[in-house]
């Protein structure tokens, strides 16, 4: 059993089950996985005719999720369903009561689930496999989750998996969000595209070079957050994991960290089309 696997499949299957209950069809994972491995293929219209796996794969997710669905469409998304989250029945009612066809709605059922899952996903294994490799860094986070854990949780008397996720943002598991936003931050490399609404004149070079180039209104730019992850100007010795790298709130290291990509328009419209 590869680390990949087990923490992927680990992952979605408590991702899955806590949102969308028992009745959640968990043996749609593996062709989940082949579209998640082709999804740039499935994207670029030049690839996806190429991508005959995938597009086999994503049909049959298609179908297992719209047999999953059948309760919400019979109702027209009217009723909740018993065991499933309050969330999850909200998104299962939006999708059944919208004008899509009901493929379309497995279609895009499925589109929220990649979203919620893939680069999740992708941190969580690197997390892990920094954590195994650096017996130090192990012990420090899981000494702290095990304080943290008790006293926040056993001592107010709150079982972990009703524990509100706010308390995972607090300062008692800091050194576990410092680590999972280094292990973001050398691995999580997305592609945020952004159409230019003006035209821009940057600077380039070091601060005392006065060359400059143009961006014109229209032109699409793509940023290059590996270069800005692995800059030494913000993020020193940037190729090596350092779990407390962020705990210094001195420095707001975090402007610089673009995990899943910033700003307001930061997902694309592009990944409607898996």
């Amino acid at each position: 059993l590869s680390l990949k696997y087990f923490v992927s499949f680990s992952l979605f299957y408590s991702m899955m089950t806590s949102v969308f209950g028992a009745p959640f069809p968990l043996d749609v994972y593996d062709d989940f996985i082949v579209v998640d491995n082709y999804a740039y293929h499935l994207i670029s219209p030049l690839l996806s005719v190429f991508a005959f796996a995938a597009h086999r794969a994503k049909t049959r997710v298609r179908k297992r999720l719209l047999t999953f669905m059948d309760p919400w469409i019979k109702t027209h998304g009217k009723s909740d369903v018993d065991g499933v989250s309050a969330h999850g029945n909200e998104v299962l009612r939006a999708l059944a009561s919208s004008t899509m066809s009901p493929l379309d709605q497995a279609g895009a059922l499925q589109t929220y689930m990649w979203g919620a899952f893939t680069n999740v996903s992708g941190n969580a294994f690197w997390l892990v496999a920094h954590l195994l490799s650096d017996h130090s860094a192990y012990a420090r986070v899981q000494e702290e989750i095990d304080h943290g854990i008790r006293i926040e949780l056993e001592e107010a008397g709150i079982d972990l998996l009703d524990a509100p996720p706010a308390v995972l943002a607090g300062p008692t598991f800091s050194m576990l969000d410092s680590a999972l936003k280094e292990a973001g931050r050398i691995h999580s490399l997305p592609s945020s595209y952004r159409t230019a609404s003006a035209d821009v004149e940057f600077p380039t070079g070091a601060e005392s070079d006065s060359k400059t180039f143009w961006v014109r209104k229209g032109d699409i730019v793509a940023a290059n957050v590996t270069g800005l992850h692995w800059n030494e100007r913000w993020f020193e010795d940037p190729y090596t994991f350092k779990v407390d790298r962020f705990l210094d709130k001195a420095v707001d290291r975090t402007q610089y960290l673009s995990m899943f990509a910033r700003g307001t328009h930061a997902v694309s419209d592009s990944i409607f089309s898996l």
